[in-house]
């Protein structure tokens, strides 16, 4: 009976109830509040509670929310029981509650952030290694728990001498037979099964695709990532390495000219063969050669080798398997005899 137009189509149906109650019970009418001073308490509240819900965890910006509209729900029956003003609550509560659904979806945000950010460094993390592995000199091969071939890099497929296609799923003892049945089995792996790692090494013979036989140092590691025993086999081709110690072993105890055992050579066997009892005897016989220099002289020195290496040849087929002859320096030269006594030394 106090409003110029009909209610039901200026003010919600809550306001309207508010102030039919107001008529009936208090005899007075109630106003709402100016729009500016509902537009100021909105940025007032999103600057006291929606601001801290941008920095705080979801339950504490859930906290705050709640809090702001209680105290707002306050304020607006306090001034309604002391002034005839209605104070419209909805659009600051709605300010509030679209605060705390920004904050909440800006955390949700940063957190999809970061989860994509690790899985691309896990990404780039795995790329880098898978790198490394597929371009180190050294051969490297995985091996599940009944010692079938999972994975192998590119030296692997070099040192194989097999692509790759044909080697996995393959039983590793196949590649390299002379491997013990308990090295690549599930037997050995009870540290690795316990959450430890096992690590141990063997030297193997290889039979390769091209049917060279090639010397390997292995060293496997097993552990269970996954509760699944997994193997990572270390593979070291040490063919040449052997050579090479094999050929400066040979060059160390032979003479380079004639290959005939030196002068430390035939010390060390000269000990073997006495030894530590006195029962055990050894002839030694030392010769050299008369008017050689002459020939080095007359002839050159290419000749007088020439000569050197001849009479190492003939001196070695006089003898029996069990003799040393050696180069003792020059023209001379030293023989020894295991077990011999003066007379068959004459």
């Amino acid at each position: 009976d106090r409003a110029a137009v009909p209610l039901a189509g200026a003010v919600p149906g809550p306001l309207l109830q508010a102030l039919a109650f107001e008529s009936l019970s208090a005899n007075r009418a109630l106003s709402r509040v100016a729009a500016p001073f509902v537009v100021g308490l909105i940025l007032l509240s999103v600057v006291v509670a929606g601001l801290p819900m941008q920095r705080v965890s979801w339950r504490g910006g859930l906290a705050i929310l709640v809090w702001g509209l209680a105290i707002l729900l306050t304020v607006a029956v306090l001034t309604q029981r002391s002034l005839p003003v209605i104070i419209d609550i909805a659009p600051v509560g709605m300010a509030l509650t679209g605060c705390f659904g920004m904050a909440l979806m800006r955390r949700i945000d940063q957190q999809e952030m970061r989860a994509w950010l690790a899985s691309r460094m896990a990404r780039q993390a795995e790329l880098r290694m898978r790198h490394v592995v597929e371009n180190c000199s050294e051969a490297i091969v995985t091996l599940d728990e009944f010692g079938r071939i999972e994975t192998l890099n590119r030296a692997a497929e070099i040192l194989f001498a097999r692509p790759a296609g044909e080697t996995l799923g393959e039983s590793f003892r196949e590649l390299v037979p002379d491997l013990p049945a308990e090295w690549c089995g599930i037997p050995g792996a009870t540290g690795a099964a316990a959450g430890g790692t096992v690590v141990r090494h063997q030297r193997a013979m290889l039979v390769r695709g091209d049917s060279q036989h090639r010397t390997l140092d292995l060293s496997v590691s097993s552990f269970c990532p996954d509760g699944r025993l997994v193997r990572i086999v270390f593979i070291l081709d040490v063919t040449e390495t052997i050579h090479q110690q094999e050929r400066l072993t040979h060059q160390a105890t032979h003479d380079a000219l004639t290959d005939l055992p030196n002068r430390a050579l035939i010390l060390d066997r000269m000990r073997c063969a006495l030894g530590e009892e006195p029962s055990r005897r050894a002839a030694l016989l030392m010769l050299d050669l008369d008017r050689f220099k002459e020939i080095n002289d007359t002839l050159g020195h290419a000749t007088g080798d020439r000569l050197l290496c001849r009479i190492a040849l003939r001196l070695g087929e006089r003898l029996d398997a069990g003799n040393v002859i050696a180069r003792l320096g020059g023209d001379e030269f030293a023989v020894l005899l295991p077990g011999a006594d003066g007379q068959q030394a004459e």
